[in-house]
């Protein structure tokens, strides 16, 4: 599998992940970082259903994330909507920040 997201990081610009929340994380840090060791300016989007900004925030951090995919039928109003955005950008876990742990495999 690392071979595979190697080849193709080598020919697209990004990866859209979907269901991430049902992946263990550890297994998605190690595919991206098998994949961004073929293309370091790897555009990650990524597809969360947890309903939680907290969550959300976490799988930012941890996995390098440049953007969400999120579900917002969970939000019933534009103040609900706004909070949220609020929440999820205004912590020191925001998008496009790397986790301590994150370890660059080389290439």
């Amino acid at each position: 599998m690392s071979k595979y997201v190697q080849d193709m990081a080598s020919v697209a610009d990004g990866f859209r992940l979907d269901n991430t929340h049902s992946t263990p994380v550890h297994v998605c840090q190690y595919l991206l970082q098998a994949a961004r060791s073929k293309n370091n300016n790897l555009f990650v989007m990524a597809e969360l259903f947890t309903s939680s900004s907290e969550l959300d925030a976490m799988f930012c951090q941890k996995l390098n994330l440049n953007g969400l995919v999120r579900e917002l039928q969970n939000r019933y109003d534009a103040q609900s909507l706004g909070d949220y955005f609020h929440h999820l950008t205004c912590q020191d876990a925001v998008l496009g920040c790397i986790d301590d742990s994150f370890i660059d495999l080389g290439g």
